[in-house]
């Protein structure tokens, strides 16, 4: 896993305004546990990019930390830009 980690940074250093980066990179460090630095990552991808991906990770990430609230209006986000396509 941390060789995948370090091919999403690379592809965020190659590319800082690709969201699908930021995001797959979001995946891989939550995955390894490291819930702040993926919730900053997920964050990053929103900010370029708000997609249906970067919304729904994020709230699954915020709900497994407990934070209901705010996974609530991540998934509420997500929702909306599903239903838009």
């Amino acid at each position: 896993m941390e060789e995948a980690i370090a091919s999403f940074w690379k592809a965020v250093k190659i590319n800082p305004k690709s969201t699908d980066a930021y995001t797959n990179l979001g995946n891989a460090l939550a995955i390894q546990g490291k819930a702040e630095e993926a919730l900053a990552a997920f964050r990053n991808a929103i900010a370029i990019s708000p997609t249906f991906d970067a919304y729904n990770n994020l709230g699954i990430l915020l709900q497994s930390l407990g934070r209901t609230g705010e996974a609530e209006e991540s998934f509420r986000k997500a929702a909306e830009l599903k239903k838009d396509k």
